[in-house]
């Protein structure tokens, strides 16, 4: 890998990525199943994405980003790609949460790709070259359920959850929970912070034929200075769980 980079180095945000590489094999013609593909590293939580990509249009007119898990295939329109004759490639994809944790993350990777065979014709390690981005916080932190997942149990209203400041609030802060599932019930919406307080609580609520699988809670923060005084805050993982409440009965006589 020549370069990376990320629009913005702090953390929780929505950012833009550059890559830029030379490959040391060609890269196959797309109907002979030539595929350049990103990895993200695990340090980033893609729950969500638009297919915003572009590459070289020396490489292709045409392109447009399949996502797999953290896994990016551009699908593109290109010829065969000789890196001695027509060499470096650049990449963007765009609208990508930065991690949620600060420090530096793992290694991205980027492969050239037979779609058709399904083999890896060269790939970028870490060993070789180093691909990490640097993160930081830009303010103070909140913290919902002390940074820990939520447990839900579909057809049911949950137990208070907490949002905790470090410290009391210096201004009022308004929080919105968004949710790729509408039929998620989130209770109070939105929250209120006040001025003073270190602690706001909520339940969550979900249909009983929601899919047993994790949904993110991506939260909106209004109300705060600039520049601002709490960063944004960590997506909260949802975890669908079913057959799990235990029920007391009360038996007299």
């Amino acid at each position: 890998m020549v370069s990376l980079s990320s629009t913005i180095i702090n953390a929780r945000y929505s950012a833009d990525f550059s890559f830029s590489f030379v490959t040391r094999q060609n890269i196959l013609d797309y109907e002979l199943g030539g595929v350049i593909y990103i990895d993200f590293p695990p340090d980033f939580i893609i729950d969500t994405y638009l297919g915003q990509c572009t590459v070289d249009q020396s490489f292709s007119f045409f392109s447009n980003c399949i996502l797999s898990n953290n896994r990016f295939f551009f699908n593109t329109t290109n010829n065969l790609w000789n890196p001695l004759t027509q060499g470096q490639l650049n990449f963007t994809i765009d609208a990508i949460y930065t991690p949620d944790n600060s420090g530096n993350t793992l290694n991205f990777v980027i492969a050239n790709y037979n779609n058709i065979t399904q083999n890896i014709l060269g790939r970028t390690y870490s060993t070789l070259n180093t691909a990490y981005l640097t993160y930081s916080y830009d303010g103070l932190q909140i913290h919902v359920n002390e940074d820990q997942p939520i447990y839900l149990e579909v057809g049911s209203y949950s137990d208070w959850f907490n949002i905790q400041m470090d410290n009391s609030a210096t201004q009022s802060l308004t929080l919105s929970p968004n949710l790729i599932d509408s039929t998620i019930i989130v209770d109070p919406f939105p929250l209120i912070i006040e001025l003073g307080q270190t602690v706001v609580s909520f339940r969550l609520a979900a249909p009983r034929t929601i899919l047993l699988n994790t949904f993110y809670i991506t939260w909106s923060k209004t109300g705060d200075s600039y520049p601002v005084t709490y960063a944004p805050l960590r997506k909260t993982p949802i975890i669908m769980v079913s057959g799990t409440t235990l029920q007391i009965v009360n038996c007299y006589g």
